[in-house]
């Protein structure tokens, strides 16, 4: 039961000569077994739905898409209605593509090919892009060892802190400092991301990675499925992502990574 939770591996089932016990050790074994079955089966479908309505939906936001081009030629670029039209049309292309980067987590098999990512780069290169966004925003980066790389998909990695730093941009003002920071634990690579805003409730906190959660108050225009795309892409390194508030203050998000994936 902790190695379904933890390595989100749907297809582990109980030891069959535990199953083929006729004590009440083996029974137990035989109804976890149909428990991950329904489960498996039942997230399977959903993931199924999830793809097949990102995928019906292409076809009808090509239709609006070259409709509002139409719209635009007769009432010009200016006109209130064009715009609300090109941003809705904006807004489901986005939503769409939310959808498809979930499913494709949820089906990845691990199999991924992976490179030396130094952290200090990718770091200063993430601070660059939130000062591109909202220039008054502090970030704080800090890597220790300074010349700390770790060996994984580069991709999967920067995509959950590039998530995890939209949140906080959406859910705190724009002056609100950020750290990001990297160490080398006893037994993991932890990596946090800390805002200084007013955290998050405890019944949000508590379903944070749950798909199309969002919280409330937040500027801009989200789907509630940036967290977890977050948490799938750490998993799929191997990880975990997990979120608190801090003592001090804010939301924070901890990632930790197994030391393997740190480079010699």
């Amino acid at each position: 039961m902790r190695a379904l939770h933890q390595q989100q591996d749907l297809s582990l089932r109980a030891d069959d000569r535990l199953s083929r016990r006729q004590d009440e050790l083996g029974e137990l074994s035989r109804e976890f077994d149909q428990m991950a079955q329904y489960v498996e089966r039942t997230l399977l479908s959903q993931q199924r739905l999830l793809q097949d309505v990102s995928h019906e939906l292409r076809a009808p936001l090509a239709r609006l898409q070259m409709a509002a081009g139409l719209a635009e030629q007769r009432l010009g670029e200016d006109n209130p209605l064009s715009r609300r039209i090109n941003r809705e049309c904006e807004r489901l292309d986005g939503l769409i593509a939310e959808l498809v980067g979930y499913t494709r987590l949820q089906q990845a098999d691990g199999a991924v090919e992976a490179e030396s990512i130094p952290l200090a780069q990718l770091f200063t290169e993430l601070a660059a892009d939130v000062r591109f966004r909202q220039p008054h925003r502090p970030v704080q980066i800090e890597v220790q060892p300074p010349q700390l790389t770790l060996h994984l998909q580069r991709s999967l990695l920067q995509r959950a802190l590039h998530n995890g730093i939209d949140n906080a941009l959406r859910y705190t003002p724009d002056t609100t400092p950020l750290t990001l920071t990297a160490g080398v634990g006893r037994d993991a690579i932890e990596i946090r991301l800390r805002d200084r805003g007013a955290g998050v409730g405890a019944e949000l906190l508590s379903k944070l990675f749950d798909p199309f959660v969002r919280g409330s108050g937040g500027h801009g225009e989200g789907y509630g499925l940036g967290m977890s795309i977050a948490q799938r892409a750490i998993i799929q390194l191997g990880g975990t992502l997990a979120a608190r508030n801090h003592p001090g203050g804010g939301l924070e998000l901890v990632i930790r990574l197994p030391p393997s994936v740190r480079a010699s």
